[in-house]
């Protein structure tokens, strides 16, 4: 347990505590400021092996954690996206997306809803309306997103909360 293999996200809470996606051992670890304890809070069943079930991970990516300390991770290789309350190891499905091949990177706006990273395409799951659209992909945003008419997603890298921000190989995308 007190090793780390590769980082797939890091994200940090108002409280100081590190989320560390951790790919290579299929779970997210949480670590607390100060005594660099850390404690395995999504994918402890999988001792270090894959799996689909609703305590298991694959290959998670990104990770966030809103201010009721519920942790979302993008399980990039069951093609899910799952939600852990705090202090409980079994996660929730939100969704799955079937037609969105390994989704890496997520973040959630101030209204709750949650912005998916997948390959080339940038999705939002509307959660209060149960909607799931795609923002952009493959060159063109969605009616209403607003400016952009030509854009080429090569190889989309980062979401960054409050504005809609995502890389590609080359420039930024900036959507507020």
């Amino acid at each position: 347990m007190n090793q780390l293999c590769q980082c797939g996200s890091l994200f940090v809470d108002r409280q100081g505590f590190i989320y560390y996606s951790d790919p290579s051992n299929y779970r997210v670890v949480k670590i607390t400021p100060f005594t660099m304890m850390m404690t395995v809070v999504a994918g402890a069943n999988g001792n270090g092996t894959a799996g689909s079930n609703l305590d298991q991970l694959n290959n998670p990516g990104g990770i966030y954690v809103d201010t009721n300390n519920t942790l979302y991770v993008a399980d990039t290789s069951n093609n899910r996206v799952m939600m852990y309350l705090s202090g409980s190891s079994q996660g929730t499905i939100l969704f799955t997306v079937r037609s969105v091949y390994a989704p890496y990177r997520l973040t959630l706006d101030k209204l709750g809803n949650i912005y998916v990273l997948a390959s080339s395409t940038i999705y939002r799951f509307i959660r209060r309306a149960g909607v799931f659209k795609t923002i952009v992909s493959n060159g063109a945003f969605s009616v209403g997103m607003g400016g952009y008419s030509n854009i080429q997603l090569d190889t989309a890298d980062v979401l960054i909360h409050s504005t809609l921000q995502a890389t590609d190989n080359n420039d930024l995308i900036n959507e507020k």
